[in-house]
């Protein structure tokens, strides 16, 4: 929703099925706080995009995090993420800070541990 300077950020953890090497982007939860995300390969610190990020709301923007294991599930609803952290290009890595924190149950599902 650009005219409110709201973006949605939607993850699909699983991508072992139904998508391509350039947009299997890693995704985790590195804490019940903290999320890692990978920007659209597109993205990097002189787009438009990754200013919006780096800005990490300071210019207004706000973002909502949405998240599913698998593409045959729905995305749950994280609630709002700050930028904590980010480095690369294209695409950006980015450390979301969740304002809501994760059940422990979500955390690990959507840990980086996951599959072990």
């Amino acid at each position: 929703f650009h005219d409110e300077k709201i973006e949605f950020l939607f993850v699909t953890l699983d991508k072992s099925s139904g998508f391509s090497l350039r947009t299997a982007y890693h995704d985790y939860a590195i804490s019940p706080t903290l999320f890692h995300w990978q920007s659209q390969n597109s993205a990097g610190p002189s787009t438009p995009a990754g200013r919006r990020y780096l800005a990490g709301g300071r210019d207004g923007w706000t973002f909502q995090l949405f998240v599913r294991e698998t593409k045959d599930d729905a995305y749950r609803a994280l609630g709002p993420v700050r930028m904590l952290r980010a480095e690369g290009e294209k695409p950006m890595s980015i450390t979301w800070t969740l304002d809501v924190p994760l059940p422990a149950a979500l955390f690990r599902r959507y840990s980086v541990l996951r599959s072990a």
